[in-house]
């Protein structure tokens, strides 16, 4: 059979989702040809739809070796994402968008793949190029949505969530989004609707429950509390992450009715379940916090006083998860010349960039923390204005503006190396209320990995306190 008919065949099968057919054509398209960018191309395609990314990544690859397609440098780009190679796939991405501007689908793959590199920023904009495409792209309403809740701008994702939602009323987890949101920017009864939507159209959403108990008092009368326990009973059949969300939901009303003892049962069981799930390890982390000590040293800091940049714009609030960071913010941009800049990973970002490694004859010799004794002061300069830069970008006339993640208590030295002028705020709370309310709750990102175990928990803080006293 000539080639051109096995073409149309394969395209057929794969059109009415009969893969299997598909591949077999496609597989003997290749022996044929084997420098057939089509047939590279959709098996390839195919492998990836199959979770068999290094195989998809290869063949993709060698289709581009022998033609170019934006959809082809689109599904390579996803394919690196999904591999963690981050910088080939937003290369790949982006050559995708500058050979098709005007498709959605490729802003899209390349906001998600920035988000993956950690560039929230950056994949604001792509998100943004994509909706301006297609007003209705919902899963692109929703995942600028979610990178904007990231950056700590909770009201300026609720619009987004909002159109998404009218988009698809029956989606039981965009109002489950829409909800949480809501809680955030403090429109509770609003928050109570959409929940209660979620459940109308998915009774088993159990994300829906556990943003209901969050939303006030829940009482021993209460019928969300019955639904709940009804639920519970038939734990068994609900996957691994909604029985612990459901945990995590009965723990709040428990406590809530003063049934303490069960609210803790539940409490030790849902971390239970996240912690199996969520990796961690705590050695590497006590490596790290080494390293950081180890490098930053109080002779480092001679005469840093007036290297970086001298910008005074910067406010950094910074402390332990649920230690009050949020409220501090909230209090200071109440001021008019204060601008609520929401959690930041630039510094992060940057200390993860070229501008702190270290290179001889284009080899790397060092990377962050080790690397900062030995670089040039131009350096701390030119990441200092990068950052002044990236901060402005939400408030551009603000005298003061914050940022409030409290990770960036790892970066304090950092700071001071690259923003010498700028205000660091470190909030303390009580330790054992701060560690019990980390244990309380079920984040929404795993990037707190170390409080779903009492244990992990207690000597992570003590690691933190550790490093914050030097």
């Amino acid at each position: 059979m000539a080639g051109q008919d096995l073409h149309k065949l394969a395209m057929k099968a794969h059109a009415k989702g009969d893969l299997a057919t598909a591949q077999r054509l496609y597989e003997k398209l290749i022996r044929q040809a084997p420098g057939d960018f089509n047939a590279l191309h959709m098996l390839g395609f195919i492998r990836a739809g199959q979770k068999r990314f290094k195989e998809a990544e290869n063949l993709i690859a060698k289709a581009l070796l022998y033609g170019r397609s934006a959809e082809a440098l689109s599904n390579h780009g996803n394919i690196l994402s999904e591999l963690g190679r981050h910088e080939e796939a937003i290369r790949q991405l982006t050559q995708a968008t500058l050979i098709n501007p005007q498709s959605p689908q490729n802003q899209f793959n390349l906001g998600n793949a920035l988000v993956n590199a950690g560039d929230l920023v950056a994949a604001t904009k792509a998100f943004g190029a994509a909706i301006s495409l297609q007003p209705e792209f919902v899963d692109a309403l929703q995942n600028y949505a979610d990178v904007l809740r990231e950056l700590g701008r909770a009201s300026e994702a609720l619009p987004l969530l909002k159109r998404a939602a009218a988009a698809r009323p029956d989606d039981a987890e965009l109002q489950i989004a829409l909800g949480s949101v809501l809680q955030e920017t403090g429109e509770i009864e609003e928050s109570k609707l959409a929940l209660a939507m979620a459940l109308r159209h998915d009774p088993l959403a159990v994300g829906a429950y556990y943003h209901l108990a969050l939303a006030g008092k829940v009482g021993a009368q209460d019928r969300l509390l019955a639904r709940m326990e009804a639920l519970g009973s038939a734990r068994g059949s609900l996957p691994g992450k909604s029985r612990a969300m459901l945990d995590f939901a009965l723990a709040k009303a428990y406590d809530d009715v003063g049934r303490f003892e069960d609210a803790f049962a539940h409490l030790s069981e849902g971390n239970r379940l996240v912690r199996d799930e969520v990796p961690y390890d705590e050695a590497q982390e006590r490596h790290r916090f080494e390293r950081l000590r180890n490098a930053f040293t109080a002779e480092l800091f001679q005469g840093s006083e007036t290297s970086g940049c001298l910008s005074e714009t910067p406010v950094f609030i910074v402390g332990f998860p649920r230690s009050g960071t949020t409220l501090t913010e909230q209090i200071l941009a109440s001021h008019p010349a204060v601008y609520g800049g929401g959690e930041k990973a630039i510094l992060a970002n940057l200390a993860s960039s070229s501008i702190v490694r270290l290179e001889r004859a284009g080899t790397t010799v060092l990377t962050f923390p080790e690397s900062i004794a030995g670089l040039p002061k131009e350096r701390f300069r030119l990441a200092g204005e990068q950052y002044a830069k990236e901060l402005r970008e939400g408030a551009p006339a603000a005298l003061r503006i914050t940022d409030k993640l409290p990770a960036n208590f790892m970066f304090i030295g950092f700071n001071r190396m690259i923003l010498p002028r700028a205000r660091i705020i470190h909030v303390r709370r009580n330790p054992m209320d701060t560690c019990l309310s980390c244990y309380f709750q079920r984040f929404r990102k795993e990037n707190i990995p170390y409080a779903y175990e009492l244990g992990q928990l207690g000597r992570y803080y003590r690691m933190y306190l550790d490093l914050m006293k030097h």
